[in-house]
């Protein structure tokens, strides 16, 4: 990888860091608005966008063959249908739990999930990890308030 890619890598991970830092903000100026109200805004919004890269990116023909591809298979389709179902779900829990008062509930929800994540794969997929991953999951585990 060269300097400049990884350079640009980082300044792309603290920008999404930042704006996941402020996003609770955001979400409770619109208070008013039912979270389910904000997250349809949010998925049309999103799609919008998409078309607009695609389309100055010169690849929008190319990106409905491959939508297209993956409903014609079916585990595919159902894979990636199961998906878009659950992260709606964790994005309209998250505008609630912002608009309800609960943002450290939802902080701490989001600070488990890599761990219960790791937790599955151990149990699922019958992942070892090493010495330093363990000693990780082990400070991550203890910092969780009892």
């Amino acid at each position: 990888m060269q300097q400049s890619e990884h350079q640009l890598g980082v300044i792309a991970a603290i920008g999404a860091y930042l704006i996941w830092g402020v996003l609770p903000l955001y979400w409770k100026l619109l208070e008013p608005v039912s979270a389910g109200e904000v997250l349809a805004h949010r998925i049309i919004w999103s799609l919008v966008i998409m078309i607009l890269i695609l389309t100055v990116r010169k690849q929008l023909l190319s990106g409905w063959k491959e939508l297209v591809s993956i409903f014609t298979h079916f585990r595919t389709a159902i894979g990636i249908i199961l998906a878009s179902c659950v992260i709606t779900i964790n994005w309209f829990v998250f505008i609630w739990a912002v608009n309800s008062d609960r943002v450290i509930e939802a902080s701490l929800g989001y600070y488990i999930n890599p761990l219960i994540n790791v937790l599955l794969a151990m149990l699922f997929l019958k992942e070892r990890f090493t010495r330093w991953q363990a000693v990780s999951v082990a400070l991550a585990l203890s910092v969780l308030p009892s």
